[in-house]
């Protein structure tokens, strides 16, 4: 059998392999969450009659083999170092700019959901005409740094498609935060390696929200301490992971509130400190993304407090720290994890509702329903 094999170096080698990757995938242990790629990772699907007769066991196998792959945090580093030194501009969705800074790959939009979205909000603020509702889309970086992204690159134009939507919305009013985005370039706006908009570009949009509705804007330096923590590598670097690209850094602001309640628990502030030792650093903001949050403001209301609902998706969650600076209570909710509204609504009475979406999750979220639900 070894003089056979010894005819056939290749296959012997390929072989041993394919039986040595087999045994070390037995022996390894199911990882549940990847930090490198900041995400849950497939588990061992259960083993049953109903779903291999469907074709649904294969399909999750599948994909619990490809997420729990010997050393597959090495490979995928692997898979950078070769298409950096190919000049690839382009891996898994997201696309490298001028920088350092890393976009989405975004050639088209979901219409048919941002069309029932859109509906959502409107029909919503039909309900409660008694209520000033505000709307807001935040763009997504590469619509505000349009000199940092590669020649040639077709992407949807959210500036454009925003305005329209704004445009056929008479049931609520908007809140137009492109302009304070774009100014001075927008680089102080948003992270380069990650989605999200920074707590400059957070503090901003609030500051031109708070002055829709009439209030000078706070001055940050005056009623707030600034803190960083470096080494933030966000969800684009967990996607692209490329070679070179330098860590974000994050500024929050230590904005004193009486109290923070979470899905009727009460946490210690406003942030998670302990997520910032974490590599998904954004989650320490508002503690990461969670079904109802109540902020309650510093000083005590002398009468009936003033109260703000925000609904939002996770850009809101550096965004409603700064609303405590205005309103007495500050209620956040998350469609993704709460039933609804209406029971929230018969039960508290709000001055103001903001609906604070980023464009890209508007646009496919199946969740914005619950506005009226």
């Amino acid at each position: 059998m070894m003089k056979r094999l010894a005819k056939y170096p290749l296959f012997a080698l390929f072989a041993a392999m394919v039986v040595g990757l087999f045994a070390a995938d037995l022996l390894t242990p199911s990882r549940g969450f990847s930090q490198m790629e900041n995400r849950y990772l497939a588990t061992r699907p259960a083993l049953t009659w109903r779903s291999v007769k469907e074709g649904a066991f294969m399909d999750r196998f599948e994909e619990y083999t490809n997420d729990q792959f010997v050393l597959r945090d090495a490979w995928i580093s692997l898979k950078s170092v070769a298409e950096t030194l190919c000049g690839k501009v382009e891996n898994n969705g997201v696309v490298i700019g001028a920088d350092g800074y890393l976009f989405d790959k975004n050639l088209t939009t979901n219409t048919r959901q941002l069309t029932r979205n859109r509906d959502h909000v409107a029909a919503f603020g039909a309900g409660h005409a008694e209520q000033p509702v505000t709307f807001t889309l935040i763009p997504s970086s590469y619509a505000v740094l349009p000199d940092k992204l590669p020649c040639g690159l077709q992407n949807v134009d959210e500036l454009a498609v925003i305005q329209n939507l704004y445009a056929g919305l008479r049931e609520v009013a908007v809140c137009d935060v492109a302009p304070v985005l774009l100014a001075g370039g927008g680089e102080d706006m948003y992270y380069r390696t990650d989605h999200h908009w920074t707590s400059a570009g957070a503090y901003a949009a609030c500051s031109a929200y708070v002055e829709q509705q009439g209030v000078e804007p706070a001055a940050l330096g005056s009623v707030a301490l600034r803190h960083t923590v470096d080494g933030f590598y966000g969800t684009y670097y967990s996607k692209v992971k490329r070679v070179g690209i330098q860590p974000d850094t994050i500024v929050w602001y230590d904005i004193p509130v009486r109290g923070v309640q979470i899905d009727g628990q009460e946490v210690s502030g406003l942030y998670d400190l302990s997520k910032f030792d974490e590599r998904d650093k954004y989650a320490a903001f508002l503690h990461s993304n969670n079904g109802l949050t109540v902020i309650r403001a510093a000083e005590e209301p002398k009468g009936e407090p003033t109260r703000i609902l925000l609904v939002k998706d996770s850009y809101g969650n550096s965004y409603a720290p700064f609303l405590a600076l205005y309103y007495d209570e500050v209620y956040v909710v998350d469609l993704r994890y709460a039933s609804g509204l209406s029971d929230l609504l018969e039960q508290v009475s709000f001055d103001e509702i903001h609906i604070l979406y980023g464009f890209s999750s508007f646009a496919s979220d199946t969740n914005v329903f619950k506005l009226n639900k």
